[in-house]
């Protein structure tokens, strides 16, 4: 009775596991019913592991797909774009080819019946969960290209599933790998490469079958961080009088920067100037209208410039800064444990830029849960920032990105390191209560929170003169923040810029501080007795030491760049051009004229020579990729040396272009193409007059300046993105607007940041630097073009030399 009752549940099995492989492996993929065969002998490879398959065809002769079956079914997939619907196919083609001369009895081979288990049961369970069927295959054919960083997650694996054959076990070591990644990747101790991410989705497969998860539909708002208020007011009566009386409430949309309510509530609600909603028609207006609203137009571009000025009333100047921050020190080491709790918020909120809530909140955190105040694998606290950057999604460039991570870490005082070690609560009552005293003993009655909050962004600006700098250490408004969104920074200059800050606040401090220990002879040991032996062991070690000894910050450690992996190392980016510039220059001396061969060489060396010029211009302006890129010959105006561009969206009022200015590199590379396309119109034009090259129109602006020949059909079109895809083949594989990063990177630190976001289009609204009412000077703007002749020194680019006549 037992046995009967063993083999109809194993018949069972082996028909749901079936059916399961006819779903994974579809009718109309290819090859379907070897993959299938096949599939059946390798499940049986690891009988007893997640599914009872004891009556399953014996393990021993495999029905392996040859090489031209693997060959036939990687290419079916690839033209019929089926990736998706055929994952299982298309991992078994490429896994067979890597490992077909590895016996069945190696780690990859079990390991892959095993994993194939996996699938089956997730297959099996006719849920949502079948999307994770492709995802698992994703992961191992990314995983088996050498230059891709998931290589390390396939040797993993095979060791993981090597040491067990027990799957929970197996569960086990897959999520102690992902927390050791994820580790290694928040510490610095490894690159930035998102492989805990990867690691998890296995992971939760194999929670999916092994722990019978259910499928959970999730609702989730992708602009959820920008989604503001409905209810920008909350209206309600109050029976204050015999009239209802009406109590306005403000609701806060920027919580999380440190602009003055006032400064929003001035940007939000203008005042009434004239008729500001009036808008005339220039063509019917009379001249009066026209002067009004060139009036409005002016005085709300002046009134937005005016807050970037260091005479706000919310900002303090640099000497009241270093007083108060002298006096706040002086407290944190005189007072008793309790207020020196409430001067360590302040000082947090100066030294990190971060509102006073804000710090109070993460104060009060365990230390495992804090988000910005972290503790490295060496004790040391320090301020964690994060910024928004483009991901790069191509594996085989992670290693050649000039970036790995989006967060650097900055240096904590030990004094403040010691008193925020372990976990409190300070009342936002006693804070209030320190800043009256803080204006009368200091002599400044208009000081309040948001003089604390904004003065690190403040000094860092105006004092210190780096502005992109201030945004990436406050942390002020970088949410998409288009400069730090395409920018690639060294990590040193972060740091430095930060110690330079620190040594300019602290001026006015340590010398009185020491003469004032010194006259009071007051030991250390008695004077925090409130602190643990921890903290106060701390602070004996490295008393004043800290504008002097900075400690050690693990996390920056490999990360020499943080910012935009869209950029690539100099070295990299080099041998890319070199390439163009070479494949280009091939063609000279194979050129045969009256030839059928000639003919098709002359257009291929055109098309390459379209494509090298497209990339020049492109690591030359960092305008974006839009379609018929760069424009027509008469935005470039090579006598002013400057060149006019319109590559963004054109929004109702506002200007539809900029100016960019033309480097010598550029304006010889643009004077010797004209050159070559009245040339070769001499040349082609007569081989093939029915698609001749109209070189006039081009001469004349009618047509796009770029073109490439298309050979179906036949004619001359203009460039456009995806036919870059095509011409460039196998020369790089990157996204196309990624030499625009390039350029923002290599001129990051180099050149004023107002000028590269002139260049980049990338100014705050109204304060364009081609406004009317703007005071910067076009001259000075114009002086980027050396910048961009020292990035072509710097990528070694070279002119090309084509030669159409033997």
């Amino acid at each position: 009775m037992t046995n009967a009752m063993n083999l109809v549940t194993t018949e069972i099995a082996a028909v749901d596991a079936q059916q399961a492989i006819k779903k994974m492996v579809p009718d109309d993929s290819p090859l379907s019913e070897q993959v299938r065969v096949f599939i059946l002998d390798l499940v049986a490879l690891s009988p007893n592991y997640l599914l009872n398959i004891q009556n399953f065809n014996s393990s021993t002769n495999l029905t392996i797909l040859s090489n031209d079956d693997c060959q036939t079914i990687i290419s079916l997939v690839r033209s019929n774009k089926q990736s998706d619907a055929w994952a299982v196919s298309y991992m078994l083609a490429q896994f067979i080819n890597h490992y077909r001369s590895n016996p069945y009895t190696d780690k990859p081979w079990q390991f892959m019946s095993k994993y194939l288990q996996l699938m089956l049961l997730i297959a099996q369970g006719d849920d949502r969960h079948y999307n994770k069927v492709n995802k698992l295959g994703v992961r191992i054919r990314m995983a088996l290209s050498s230059n891709s960083s998931q290589a390390v997650i396939l040797e993993s694996l095979f060791e993981i599933h090597s040491k067990s054959n027990q799957a929970h076990q197996n569960l086990t070591d897959i999520e102690g790998y992902e927390q050791h990644i994820l580790h290694n990747e928040k510490t610095g101790k490894a690159k930035v490469t998102n492989l805990s991410k990867k690691i998890g989705e296995i992971r939760l497969a194999y929670e999916v079958v092994i722990k019978n998860k259910a499928f959970i539909e999730r609702s989730r708002n992708s602009n959820q961080r920008d989604k503001k208020s409905k209810n920008l007011r909350n209206e309600q009566q109050l029976p204050y009088t015999t009239e209802p009386t009406r109590q306005i409430l403000f609701a806060n949309q920027h919580p999380e920067d440190n602009i003055a309510d006032p400064e929003n509530l001035a940007d939000d609600n203008p005042i009434a100037l004239l008729d500001n909603n009036y808008k005339p028609n220039k063509k019917i207006a009379k001249s009066s209208q026209l002067q009004q609203y060139q009036v409005k137009t002016n005085y709300l571009h002046s009134r937005r410039n005016a807050f970037a000025f260091p005479s706000n009333l919310r900002i303090l100047s640099l000497l009241s800064y270093q007083r108060l921050f002298a006096k706040l020190w002086h407290q944190l080491v005189e007072e008793n444990f309790i207020e020196r709790q409430a001067v360590a918020v302040l000082l947090l909120s100066l030294l990190s830029g971060r509102k006073i809530k804000t710090v109070i909140a993460e104060l009060a955190s365990n230390k495992a849960q804090r988000q910005w105040l972290v503790e490295e694998s060496n004790g040391v606290t320090v301020i964690k920032n994060n910024i928004d950057v483009t991901l790069n999604q191509r594996g085989k460039l992670k290693e050649h990105t000039r970036s790995h991570g989006s967060n650097f870490v900055l240096p904590l005082p030990y004094e403040i390191q010691a008193i925020i070690h372990n976990k409190f609560e300070v009342e936002i009552k006693i804070v209030d209560e320190l800043l009256k005293t803080l204006k009368n003993q200091l002599a400044l009655p208009v000081l309040s929170s948001q003089h604390i909050e904004s003065g690190l962004s403040y000094i860092i600006t105006h004092v210190i003169g780096e502005r992109l700098h201030a945004d990436m250490i406050t942390g002020v408004d970088v949410q998409h923040s288009s400069p730090l969104y395409y920018t690639s920074i060294e990590t040193f200059s972060l740091i430095k810029t930060y110690r330079a800050t620190l040594n300019v606040i602290s001026a006015k401090t340590f010398r009185s501080l020491k003469r004032s220990y010194f006259d009071k002879k007051v030991e250390i040991n008695t004077l925090f007795t409130d602190l643990s032996p921890m903290s106060r062991k701390l602070w004996q070690a490295h008393k004043y030491s800290f504008f002097l000894q900075q400690p050690t910050l693990v996390s920056n450690t490999n990360k020499p760049y943080i910012g935009s992996e869209m950029a690539l190392t100099d070295e990299a980016c080099q041998k890319f051009f070199k390439k163009l510039s070479d494949n280009l220059q091939s063609y000279n001396g194979r050129l045969v004229r009256n030839s059928s061969k000639a003919t098709d060489t002359y257009i291929d060396q055109f098309n390459a020579y379209s494509l090298w010029l497209w990339h020049i211009i492109q690591i030359q302006t960092g305008i974006r990729p839009v379609n018929d890129a760069p424009g027509f010959l008469n935005q470039f105006n090579l006598t002013q040396g400057l060149y006019w561009v319109s590559d963004k969206a054109i929004r109702q009022g506002k200007n539809s272009g900029r100016l960019i200015p033309i480097s010598n590199f550029l304006a010889v590379a643009l004077t010797n193409y004209l050159d070559y396309l009245k040339q070769f119109a001499s040349i082609h034009n007569p081989i093939y007059p029915k698609h001749p090259l109209a070189v006039k129109d081009i001469l004349q602006s009618k047509i796009p300046l770029l073109q490439v020949f298309s050979f179906n059909p036949k004619r001359f079109i203009s460039i456009y993105p995806s036919r870059i895809r095509s011409l460039l083949g196998k020369f790089l594989y990157h996204q196309d607007n990624w030499l625009r990063h390039q350029v923002r990177s290599m001129l990051t630190n180099k050149a004023s940041e107002v000028h590269i976001c002139a260049l980049f289009g990338h100014e705050h609204p109204d304060q364009e630097i081609f406004h009317p009412m703007s005071s910067a000077s076009i001259n000075r703007y114009k002086e980027l073009a050396k910048h961009l002749d020292n990035i072509a020194n710097e990528l070694s680019l070279t002119q090309v030399k084509v030669k159409l006549y033997d």
